[in-house]
């Protein structure tokens, strides 16, 4: 029975848990944020260091950033009140995250770095036993 509410209580089915807010209005949300936004800029520099080869690449997975918030914008436009649908991310999440990762890098001095990538692991490791508490919490 846990398994089934589990998986088909949401209105998309087996994304059951969608139900469970993990980030909006929580800690996690400002520290994503945060994350995020250091990506970005990150990409300012990183961009200005790189060859040419590897510029292209950059300027076309955002490019590829900016294309999927297009519909992000128009779902705020519609609905200016409501919780903007982070699903009109999911096709962009891989380039998403290959842009915060390479901007974060930018900006961290290379011996550094290993002290970085842990710490960025830990980050999610703690992310995710939180949303795994949650998810379990949600379901007894």
């Amino acid at each position: 029975d846990l398994w089934a509410r589990l998986l088909f209580i949401s209105f998309w089915g087996h994304f059951g848990w969608f139900n469970i807010a993990v980030v909006h209005e929580r800690p996690w949300e400002p520290a994503l944020a945060v994350f995020v936004g250091l990506g970005l800029a990150g990409m300012v520099p990183a961009l200005l260091r790189v060859a040419p080869t590897q510029r292209r690449m950059l300027i076309a997975l955002l490019a590829l950033l900016l294309m999927a918030l297009v519909p992000l914008l128009f779902n705020a436009l519609i609905d200016p009140n409501g919780v903007q649908q982070g699903r009109y991310l999911f096709p962009i999440l891989p380039a998403l995250a290959l842009i915060v990762a390479y901007g974060q890098c930018a900006l961290v001095p290379l011996r550094a770095q290993a002290a970085w990538l842990l710490g960025w692991l830990g980050f999610w490791a703690l992310f995710a036993a939180y949303t795994l508490v949650q998810l379990a919490g949600a379901y007894r």
